[in-house]
Protein backbone atom coordinates (compact mmCIF):
# COMPACT_ATOMS: atom_id res chain seq x y z
CA UNK A 1 0.00 0.00 0.00
CA UNK A 2 1.08 3.57 -1.37
CA UNK A 3 1.63 5.59 2.03
CA UNK A 4 -0.58 8.82 1.78
CA UNK A 5 2.53 11.25 2.06
CA UNK A 6 4.12 9.66 -0.61
CA UNK A 7 1.80 10.00 -2.93
CA UNK A 8 1.42 14.04 -1.71
CA UNK A 9 4.79 14.78 -1.82
CA UNK A 10 5.28 13.70 -5.55
CA UNK A 11 2.01 15.41 -6.90
CA UNK A 12 2.79 18.61 -4.95
CA UNK A 13 6.36 19.03 -4.91
CA UNK A 14 8.04 16.68 -7.36
CA UNK A 15 9.82 19.47 -9.27
CA UNK A 16 10.76 21.34 -6.32
CA UNK A 17 12.34 18.71 -4.80
CA UNK A 18 14.21 17.55 -7.93
CA UNK A 19 16.15 20.69 -8.43
CA UNK A 20 16.76 21.40 -4.43
CA UNK A 21 20.49 20.38 -3.17
CA UNK A 22 19.17 19.82 -0.22
CA UNK A 23 16.60 17.11 -1.18
CA UNK A 24 19.59 15.71 -3.36
CA UNK A 25 21.93 15.62 -1.09
CA UNK A 26 19.32 13.54 1.53
CA UNK A 27 18.37 10.98 -1.83
CA UNK A 28 21.89 10.28 -2.68
CA UNK A 29 23.03 9.47 1.08
CA UNK A 30 20.03 7.60 2.21
CA UNK A 31 19.90 10.62 4.82
CA UNK A 32 15.92 10.26 6.25
CA UNK A 33 14.63 13.69 6.30
CA UNK A 34 11.22 15.49 7.14
CA UNK A 35 9.00 14.75 4.30
CA UNK A 36 7.97 17.54 2.19
CA UNK A 37 4.17 18.38 2.76
CA UNK A 38 5.68 18.44 6.67
CA UNK A 39 7.83 21.01 6.17
CA UNK A 40 5.37 22.92 3.87
CA UNK A 41 2.89 22.61 6.97
CA UNK A 42 5.38 24.23 9.49
CA UNK A 43 6.31 26.84 7.47
CA UNK A 44 2.71 28.30 6.59
CA UNK A 45 3.01 27.73 10.74
CA UNK A 46 5.95 29.57 11.04
CA UNK A 47 4.63 32.46 8.89
CA UNK A 48 1.19 32.33 11.19
CA UNK A 49 3.20 33.00 14.83
CA UNK A 50 6.46 34.42 13.75
CA UNK A 51 8.69 32.64 16.01
CA UNK A 52 12.11 34.64 16.45
CA UNK A 53 14.55 31.71 18.24
CA UNK A 54 14.03 27.93 17.10
CA UNK A 55 15.52 25.04 18.89
CA UNK A 56 15.96 21.58 16.42
CA UNK A 57 16.84 18.30 18.32
CA UNK A 58 18.03 15.81 15.87
CA UNK A 59 18.19 18.86 13.51
CA UNK A 60 20.44 16.61 10.78
CA UNK A 61 22.68 18.06 7.99
CA UNK A 62 20.38 21.64 8.60
CA UNK A 63 17.57 21.12 5.79
CA UNK A 64 14.32 21.92 7.47
CA UNK A 65 17.14 25.02 9.37
CA UNK A 66 17.50 26.32 6.36
CA UNK A 67 14.44 26.74 5.05
CA UNK A 68 12.90 27.93 8.18
CA UNK A 69 15.99 30.34 8.07
CA UNK A 70 15.13 31.41 4.18
CA UNK A 71 11.74 32.04 5.08
CA UNK A 72 11.90 34.37 8.75
CA UNK A 73 15.19 36.71 8.37
CA UNK A 74 14.76 37.55 12.07
CA UNK A 75 14.67 34.47 13.37
CA UNK A 76 18.17 32.50 14.84
CA UNK A 77 18.00 28.82 15.12
CA UNK A 78 20.18 26.64 17.00
CA UNK A 79 20.54 22.85 15.96
CA UNK A 80 21.21 19.94 18.24
CA UNK A 81 22.82 16.58 16.44
CA UNK A 82 25.12 13.83 17.05
CA UNK A 83 27.30 13.70 14.04
CA UNK A 84 29.76 16.54 13.70
CA UNK A 85 29.95 16.41 9.98
CA UNK A 86 26.21 17.56 9.59
CA UNK A 87 27.76 21.15 10.20
CA UNK A 88 30.20 20.93 7.44
CA UNK A 89 27.33 19.62 5.08
CA UNK A 90 24.93 22.77 6.08
CA UNK A 91 27.61 25.37 5.19
CA UNK A 92 28.21 23.48 2.34
CA UNK A 93 24.85 23.83 0.94
CA UNK A 94 23.93 27.16 2.67
CA UNK A 95 25.44 29.71 0.30
CA UNK A 96 23.58 32.60 1.78
CA UNK A 97 25.90 33.73 5.04
CA UNK A 98 23.71 35.69 7.08
CA UNK A 99 21.88 32.68 7.27
CA UNK A 100 24.77 30.37 8.10
CA UNK A 101 25.30 33.40 11.22
CA UNK A 102 22.00 33.03 12.45
CA UNK A 103 22.59 28.84 12.41
CA UNK A 104 23.81 27.04 15.97
CA UNK A 105 25.38 24.07 15.91
CA UNK A 106 25.29 22.04 18.73
CA UNK A 107 27.01 18.48 18.64
CA UNK A 108 26.31 16.15 20.93
CA UNK A 109 23.57 13.89 23.04
CA UNK A 110 20.16 15.72 23.45
CA UNK A 111 19.81 14.48 26.99
CA UNK A 112 22.91 15.58 27.96
CA UNK A 113 23.00 19.16 26.05
CA UNK A 114 19.78 20.63 26.86
CA UNK A 115 20.51 21.23 30.90
CA UNK A 116 23.00 23.97 29.51
CA UNK A 117 20.65 25.97 27.62
CA UNK A 118 19.23 28.60 30.21
CA UNK A 119 17.33 30.32 26.98
CA UNK A 120 14.33 29.37 26.12
CA UNK A 121 12.60 28.95 23.11
CA UNK A 122 9.79 30.36 21.15
CA UNK A 123 9.27 27.17 19.24
CA UNK A 124 11.37 23.37 19.96
CA UNK A 125 11.15 20.89 17.29
CA UNK A 126 12.13 16.82 18.05
CA UNK A 127 13.33 14.92 15.44
CA UNK A 128 16.00 12.98 16.81
CA UNK A 129 15.86 8.54 17.04
CA UNK A 130 12.36 7.83 18.08
CA UNK A 131 13.23 5.84 21.10
CA UNK A 132 14.66 8.71 22.71
CA UNK A 133 11.60 10.50 22.63
CA UNK A 134 9.88 9.46 25.68
CA UNK A 135 13.12 10.73 27.31
CA UNK A 136 12.87 14.33 25.57
CA UNK A 137 9.42 15.08 26.68
CA UNK A 138 10.99 14.46 30.25
CA UNK A 139 13.55 16.94 30.07
CA UNK A 140 12.26 19.34 27.38
CA UNK A 141 9.30 21.38 28.64
CA UNK A 142 10.97 23.44 30.27
CA UNK A 143 12.72 25.06 27.11
CA UNK A 144 9.81 26.14 25.22
CA UNK A 145 8.75 29.48 26.07
CA UNK A 146 4.97 30.21 27.73
CA UNK A 147 2.81 30.61 24.39
CA UNK A 148 5.75 28.52 22.66
CA UNK A 149 5.03 25.55 20.31
CA UNK A 150 6.75 21.88 20.92
CA UNK A 151 6.64 20.54 17.72
CA UNK A 152 7.19 16.66 16.63
CA UNK A 153 7.61 15.17 13.80
CA UNK A 154 7.36 11.06 12.75
CA UNK A 155 4.17 10.78 15.75
CA UNK A 156 2.53 8.69 13.51
CA UNK A 157 5.64 6.37 11.75
CA UNK A 158 3.84 5.27 8.94
CA UNK A 159 1.20 3.91 10.81
CA UNK A 160 3.07 1.51 13.03
CA UNK A 161 1.95 3.55 16.18
CA UNK A 162 -1.95 1.65 15.57
CA UNK A 163 -0.35 -1.80 15.14
CA UNK A 164 0.26 -3.94 17.59
CA UNK A 165 3.03 -5.98 17.93
CA UNK A 166 5.02 -3.87 15.03
CA UNK A 167 8.34 -5.06 14.75
CA UNK A 168 9.67 -1.27 13.99
CA UNK A 169 8.63 -0.55 18.32
CA UNK A 170 6.27 2.10 18.25
CA UNK A 171 5.69 2.28 21.44
CA UNK A 172 8.41 5.34 22.67
CA UNK A 173 5.80 7.48 19.92
CA UNK A 174 2.70 5.90 21.21
CA UNK A 175 4.07 7.44 24.37
CA UNK A 176 5.35 10.54 23.62
CA UNK A 177 1.78 11.12 22.46
CA UNK A 178 0.32 9.82 25.70
CA UNK A 179 2.03 12.05 27.48
CA UNK A 180 1.19 15.09 25.61
CA UNK A 181 -1.85 14.72 25.18
CA UNK A 182 -2.37 14.06 29.31
CA UNK A 183 0.22 17.21 29.92
CA UNK A 184 -2.16 19.50 31.41
CA UNK A 185 0.41 22.68 30.31
CA UNK A 186 -0.45 22.05 26.76
CA UNK A 187 -2.56 22.41 24.29
CA UNK A 188 -1.49 19.48 21.62
CA UNK A 189 -2.88 18.66 18.26
CA UNK A 190 -1.94 15.59 16.48
CA UNK A 191 -2.15 16.22 12.51
CA UNK A 192 -1.65 13.82 9.69
CA UNK A 193 -0.08 15.77 7.55
CA UNK A 194 3.95 13.59 6.22
CA UNK A 195 4.56 11.14 8.87
CA UNK A 196 2.63 12.95 11.47
CA UNK A 197 3.35 16.24 13.71
CA UNK A 198 2.12 16.89 16.65
CA UNK A 199 2.03 20.57 17.32
CA UNK A 200 1.80 21.82 21.65
CA UNK A 201 1.25 24.87 22.72
CA UNK A 202 2.80 25.45 26.02
CA UNK A 203 0.22 26.98 28.27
Amino acid sequence: MIHNSDYLAFIESTEKQTCDPWRTYAQVKNYPVIEESALNFLETWARLTRPTTILELGCGYGLMSARLLALLPEMKLTGIDYNSENYAVFKQLEKNETRCDRFTFKCGNVIDLLPKFEEKFDWVIVDVDKKFYPEVADVISEKVKTGGYLIADNVLWKGWVAVAGERKNPEPIRKWNELLFRNQNYETLLLQVGDGLSISRKL
